[in-house]
């Protein structure tokens, strides 16, 4: 792995109660393959880890509650730079 990549971990967290199983769809870049994922909720809490190279958006999209979500991570304080700055 190049020094370049780092690990991103993406949760999507719940404040009320989510029952286990409710999924959300992440939305990432095309450059991921796949560029959707599909995560189940356990504890209020869903989550996966890539490896990126550079910041990009991600798009959530939780059907059974109709909450859409989105967050640039380039924008996000404490990010590494590989992340902030490509």
């Amino acid at each position: 792995r190049n020094k370049e990549w780092v690990r991103v971990e993406l949760s999507v967290r719940a404040e009320g109660d989510i029952g286990d199983g409710e999924t959300v769809e992440l939305f990432l870049h095309d450059s991921f393959h796949p560029d959707r994922l599909i995560l189940a909720f356990r504890k209020n809490c869903a989550t996966v880890t890539l490896v990126a190279w550079g910041g990009f958006t991600v798009g959530a999209w939780i059907a059974s509650r109709k909450i859409e979500l989105e967050l640039d991570l380039s924008g996000l304080r404490g990010a590494p730079a590989v992340i902030r700055n490509r």
